[in-house]
């Protein structure tokens, strides 16, 4: 976890970790956007994509509910 991250990603991660534990599944793109307040699950794809760039969370390719907190 190298960079600091925005409030909205930080929305963003604290949304997945909560999903997560309290389902036992990630989230999808779609939920992710509806559980933050977001329009379009484009929005949380992007917020995604810069906080596994970031190293918060890792993508696995293979699947639709790809994400793991690290």
């Amino acid at each position: 976890m190298s960079k600091k991250i925005t409030k909205s990603q930080q929305k963003c991660l604290t949304f997945i970790r909560n999903f997560i534990l309290k389902k036992g599944y990630p989230p999808t793109r779609r939920e992710i956007a509806f559980g933050c307040g977001w329009k379009s699950a484009t929005a949380a794809q992007q917020q995604v994509e810069r906080l596994a760039k970031y190293e918060y969370i890792r993508l696995d390719e293979r699947s639709q509910r790809n994400i793991v907190v690290v």
